[in-house]
């Protein structure tokens, strides 16, 4: 047997046991007050005013038929709900405008993913947390379960399985439904209303849905006396307002304006509107006199115990309070770095990485793997830039320019800091400058030549003319060399006709012209060229096929893959070009050589800036970039395909431009 002292010790321990539990339960609530009373009071700094300024208005996304959270009245035709009027407190709150935009739900929730919107309301499930940040709780809310009046089903339970289920499309029910019934047949409506339709209509077993909402719509469609909500519900949820992720100083300003609103009650003001009652919508975790008198006895039971934990816990809270702070600063560090272009990674001495940003990581092909602690060896990017041991270092990697910076980190001089910047475009827009001024250049040269040239032709061509006249019929060889004359100056003719015609310089202006034309007067252009090399050439395309481009595309695109195809025939071979209008009204372009081919581990990367197969010297790998961007701009796509040996075929489709066959 115990002796009485001991069993009064143990009492007082289990005393002394709960009574710090329930101590520490109260910590944490005092510790939640205050930060809460904290950050509502906080004002918003100029930097997040200014964010406001450059995004005002703000464009808010619901739905357009879930009444009385956000629905569209069919008498007077406007926007309002709950919601709506929290928002608009929001605005007023923030000082900012907010826009309301009425969608089906469906769109509402894809809105904010694609950033057409900033803000919607919504249940922040695990799935919608991959692709949307969420502020704090705005209000909770139950789904319920709404079947026939002589329906067989008197429980929502999830042992249910041979039933068809109406959810609105893009509702949390949907994903509810898929992990914890997946074997019911869902079908997607676009609202309530209408899965009530289907209901009374028996194509449906059941409706689930927001219960305000989905009593109003029994009310207003005054169909209680045939249905019925099942007693036990299928979900409670907080509901939020969801961002894009992109926004995380939207969230935090957001933030501010909840935590005040909750600060002034307003939530209970426009519940009172909606509902007649103070909070439907909200909940306390504990009711406040409960905790009152548990404190009170605990007190009373354990005060001597107090006096020592208080000590404890104001170190306890101290320590809470740093780590927050520190972990917070931490991840507002990581967030930044993440959302950085430029890759970022961090070396050990011992070539270990320590850290690494999302860009390095989809540098390197691996962005849905954590790649701390592996060895820098494993990556060639890093064993280049760390055999150079420079502070900046400039490289080629995958068909991509990039400038790499290596720098001691002040704090650890056993850590390196690695910054590696693209530089592909900027490399790539010199060179098209420097491409283009030549062109200008030339140009203006040949206009200059050809404008000169064509007076003496004019003055030749006449003259010849009287000679003709004068001379016709008396002597055959006369006659055949005044033809000759008149033939030559027609050929010369054409060639500065097609000299003034390219040697205007490219702007963005969309022209009309036959196909045929400009495909054979670049071909006159590039003549001389083709008949040096030994290469042949056929153009197979209707004579009535105009068409809508950019000023001098078809030009750099036609010159680019004549030049690449002269390289790839050095013992001389055949173009060939090919035009069509197809079915869908697009213009379709073949450009076909007999060159050498492209291997097939390279065939997708011809079209990258900088990339050549071409010996050191010889190319500058932009003359295919320069085709493939050229397409693009005009809304079309290119693909090649070849065969070593044989020749490589360019298969053109222009798109969103008119193209058609005039008589």
């Amino acid at each position: 047997m115990l002796k009485r002292s001991t069993w009064v010790m143990v009492l007082l321990l289990v005393l002394s046991f709960f009574a710090l539990v329930i101590n520490q339960y109260f910590l944490l609530a005092y510790d939640l007050t205050i930060y809460e009373y904290t950050q509502s009071t906080m004002p918003l700094t100029e930097d997040e005013k200014d964010y406001l300024k450059e995004r005002t208005p703000l464009r808010f996304a619901s739905d357009n038929n879930a009444p009385p959270f956000a629905y569209v009245d069919r008498q007077t035709g406007q926007y309002q709900g709950l919601v709506l009027d929290y928002a608009s407190a929001l605005s007023v709150q923030l000082e900012t405008e907010i826009q309301f935009t009425p969608m089906s739900w469906e769109d509402a929730v894809q809105s904010v993913v694609n950033g057409s919107a900033d803000l919607c309301d919504m249940f922040p499930s695990e799935e919608r947390k991959k692709t949307m940040i969420f502020s704090d709780v705005l209000y909770t809310i139950r789904a319920v379960a709404l079947v026939n009046m002589d329906s067989h089903i008197a429980e929502f339970e999830h042992e249910i399985m041979d039933i068809s289920v109406a959810v609105p499309a893009g509702d949390y029910a949907l994903e509810y439904l898929a992990i914890h019934m997946p074997k019911v047949e869902v079908v997607e409506t676009t609202d309530i209303q209408q899965g009530i339709r289907l209901l009374l209509n028996g194509k449906v077993d059941m409706v689930v849905g927001d219960e305000p909402v989905v009593l109003y719509h029994i009310n207003q469609m005054e169909v209680d006396s045939y249905v019925r909500i099942l007693p036990s519900m299928v979900y409670e949820q907080d509901v939020c307002l969801a961002i894009n992720p992109e926004e995380t100083t939207l969230k935090t300003i957001v933030n501010k304006g909840i935590l005040q609103l909750k600060k002034t009650r307003f939530l209970e003001k426009i519940q009172q509107k909606w509902f007649g009652i103070s909070a439907p919508i909200e909940k306390n975790v504990i009711p406040a006199n409960l905790l009152l008198w548990t404190l009170v006895i605990v007190s009373l039971l354990v005060i001597g115990v107090l006096v020592f934990t208080i000590w404890t816990n104001t170190l306890k809270k101290e320590i809470r309070k740093r780590t927050i702070e520190l972990t917070k600063s931490r991840n507002d560090l990581v967030s930044t770095i993440n959302s950085l272009s430029d890759a970022i990674v961090v070396v050990s001495d011992r070539n270990k990485i320590r850290y690494s940003n999302q860009a390095f990581r989809q540098l390197v092909g691996n962005e849905e793997k954590l790649i701390e602690e592996e060895e820098a060896d494993n990556f060639p990017i890093l064993v280049n830039i760390l055999a150079t041991n420079k502070y900046s270092n400039e490289f080629l990697y995958k068909g991509h320019y990039y400038i790499a910076s290596l720098v001691s980190m002040e704090m650890d001089e056993d850590l390196k800091l690695i910054s590696i910047k693209d530089i592909t475009d900027m490399k790539s827009s010199q060179q098209q400058m420097l491409q283009q001024g030549k062109m200008i250049a030339i140009g203006q040269l040949a206009a200059g030549v050809a404008h000169e040239i064509r007076n003496p032709l004019g003055i030749i061509r006449n003259y010849n003319y009287i000679l003709e006249s004068k001379t016709r019929g008396q002597d055959p060889i006369i006659d055949k060399s005044i033809q000759s004359i008149n033939s030559a100056v027609s050929r010369a003719v054409k060639i500065v006709e097609a000299l003034l015609n390219h040697s205007r310089i490219s702007d963005d202006q969309l022209s009309d012209f036959v196909l045929r034309e400009q495909v054979e007067s670049i071909l006159a252009l590039e003549s001389d060229i083709l008949k040096k090399n030994r290469i042949e050439t056929s153009v197979d395309c209707p004579e009535n096929l105009h068409i809508k481009l950019k000023s001098q595309s078809l030009h750099h695109i036609l010159m680019n893959l004549i030049s690449n195809a002269v390289d790839a025939m050095p013992n001389g071979g055949e173009i060939r070009i090919s035009c069509r209008l197809n079915e869908d009204k697009n213009i379709e372009m073949i450009f076909s050589d007999t060159g050498e081919g492209i291997p097939e581990d390279r065939i997708d990367s011809i079209f990258h800036p900088f990339f050549t197969t071409k010996e050191a010297g010889k190319g500058t790998g932009l003359g295919l970039y320069i085709v493939y961007n050229e397409v693009t701009k005009n809304g079309g796509t290119i693909r090649a395909e070849s065969i070593l040996g044989i020749g490589t075929t360019f298969i053109i489709r222009l798109f969103m431009r008119e193209a058609e066959e005039r008589v």
